[in-house]
């Protein structure tokens, strides 16, 4: 998991600019802030960023099977309290 590129946690973050870089080197900009709750209840704050030009990419398939550009959604602070 730690090897995958294409998992969330292994994107890069520029935390100064707020935005994701994809394996092929495209900024993920953030689209909207937003809330989820999970099975039991609890309820997090979510930051969704999402890539421009997905269509053409040679990764394509190995970065996300949905239509579209990729999203991606992410807990600040629950990354702020990972060790």
């Amino acid at each position: 998991m730690r090897n995958n590129p294409f998992l969330v946690q292994n994107l890069f973050y520029n935390k100064e600019l707020d935005f994701y870089v994809c394996p092929m080197g495209q900024r993920m900009e953030k689209i909207r802030s937003g809330k989820r709750t999970s099975s039991n209840g609890y309820e997090s704050q979510v930051s969704y960023y999402q890539a421009k030009r997905c269509q053409d990419c040679p990764l394509r398939n190995l970065c996300h099977k949905a239509e579209g550009n990729r999203i991606i959604q992410v807990n600040h602070r629950l990354n702020q309290l990972k060790p």
